[in-house]
């Protein structure tokens, strides 16, 4: 069946019963009786485009798996279809929700005769490199002349919550996802196919010179393996910067800072997926707050916590404007030991500053040198603080970056506090950490926190007094 009649199929549906038609055999043959009943839509049809909102990612949505029906519920990270399709149709899904900013956007830097350009920042070839993105360039409106998406691959072999690059077993529109499985010693999902990681059918074909070209059809799909400080004095103001699983607040995932920063005041919108994970099924009815969320709707992030919380967290830090929370409706899921990890599991978009919050300066020059005075005396070996880390602490970031880091670090550490007690420490020590709220009370810790929070030096004391067991958790 072609994409025009199973888009037509799921909308009729929606209209006659109000569920998905993807969802439901019966109900599909029920739009299928409605469409053979009807004139027919001849060359005339035009199939719903990204200003039309849900229509256009149910209708494609419906389009993917056959009948396939738990193929987006249930475990999947081995599924080509899914691994073809999640990271643009998590991309097509929030730009339906929220094309007016995208719109009033492309009109402010005046990139309304150009094509809506996507900047995937953070992008890696195992999840976003396996992507179809012609998935959105066939959901444009008739006005957008095309899709740029560029892909900003600093780590392009990082796998995160993906097979890493090398197949799955073939293909077939009737069995059930393939799911692969969770492997604790090497901590990666692996397939049932052939090579290293079973993923050798899978990625037959794939090269960087397939992706990363003009695509025809109105798509081009442009590769930078650097990071975004770099790429992106070659690139036009973006119409939307997507980042998939960033990571922010963490100590190592500091070089965000800058990018949040003028992203922020440029008012670019900023379309954050992150991982959602349950102990429970990540069904077509998910009950969250007391509420059943399905897909698409509204997410309370607070309740759910995970990867999304920290996301918001640090953007109310930094002032930003929140547009909202969603489901995803297109997640990658597997399964480790009880927990479901759901890739893609819920979406937020941000969109500059909130009303009456000025932007966010960088770090002052006075305490970028007082932190390298600390800096450039430490042993970092003897800390054995890793590479990736030292780089990221001698990155200098702002007070909202700094403050998102506390809170998100300073539970685990009043733990780490709490076993070993306050009056352990040598009475110089002793005093550094009352300095630092973590040898009084959560009053004086709140004070310090809205004053002062902390920066690189004083997280390298802080590794030093707590050690491994501190970076275990970082």
């Amino acid at each position: 069946m072609s994409l025009a009649v199973y888009i037509s199929v799921s909308l009729l549906s929606t209209l006659v019963t109000g569920e998905d038609s993807f969802l439901s055999p019966s109900v599909m043959q029920q739009s299928k009786h409605v469409l053979n009943n009807i004139e027919p839509l001849g060359e005339t049809f035009s199939p719903p485009n990204l200003e039309h909102g849900s229509a256009a990612w149910k209708g494609v949505q419906a389009s993917i798996g056959g009948s396939r029906r738990g193929l987006w519920y249930e475990p999947n990270a081995c599924d080509v279809d899914v691994l073809h399709s999640s990271a643009p149709l998590t991309v097509l899904f929030s730009i339906t929700s929220f094309w007016q900013e995208i719109k009033a956007r492309r009109e402010t830097v005046g990139s309304t005769n150009k094509p809506l350009e996507v900047h995937v920042i953070g992008a890696s070839y195992p999840f976003e490199g396996r992507a179809d993105w012609s998935f959105l360039s066939k959901s444009k409106p008739p006005h957008v002349p095309g899709v740029r998406v560029v892909l900003v691959l600093g780590t392009p072999l990082q796998s995160d919550n993906v097979p890493p690059m090398g197949g799955a077993k073939p293909f077939s529109m009737f069995q059930q996802p393939e799911a692969g499985r969770w492997s604790d010693k090497r901590t990666q999902i692996v397939c049932d196919g052939q090579g290293t990681w079973g993923t050798d059918t899978l990625d037959k074909g794939l090269s960087k010179a397939e992706l990363c070209r003009d695509h025809g059809n109105s798509l081009e799909v442009v590769c930078f393996e650097e990071y975004y400080s770099d790429a992106k004095k070659k690139l036009p103001r973006p119409d939307l910067a997507v980042m998939f699983s960033p990571g922010f607040p963490q100590l190592e995932r500091r070089t965000w800072d800058a990018e949040l920063r003028w992203m922020l005041q440029d008012a670019v919108p900023i379309l954050v997926s992150d991982v959602a994970i349950l102990n429970s099924d990540w069904g077509r009815i998910v009950h969250q707050s007391g509420r059943s969320v399905p897909q698409g709707a509204k997410w309370d992030v607070v309740d759910g916590g995970g990867e999304a919380l920290m996301t918001l967290t640090t953007m109310r830090n930094y002032g930003a404007r929140n547009l909202g929370a969603f489901r995803g409706p297109f997640p990658i899921i597997h399964l480790e030991h009880t927990q479901r990890y759901a890739k893609n599991g819920v979406v937020q978009m941000f969109l500059g500053y909130r009303p009456g919050q000025l932007p966010i300066p960088p770090l002052s020059p006075e305490d970028i040198a007082a932190d390298n005075l600390i800096l450039d005396k430490a042993d970092w070996s003897e800390l054995h603080i890793w590479d990736g880390l030292k780089r990221s602490l001698k990155t200098p970031v702002s007070k909202p970056f700094e403050q998102s880091s506390q809170e998100m670090y300073t539970p685990s550490i009043r733990e780490l506090m709490k076993e070993r007690g306050c009056l352990s420490f040598v009475h110089g020590t002793r005093a550094r950490l009352k300095e630092l709220g973590l040898c009084d009370d959560a009053k004086r810790l709140e004070s310090q926190s809205a004053n002062s929070p902390w920066t690189s030096k004083d997280w390298v004391f802080i590794i030093g007094v707590f050690g491994e067991d501190l970076l275990n958790q970082i």
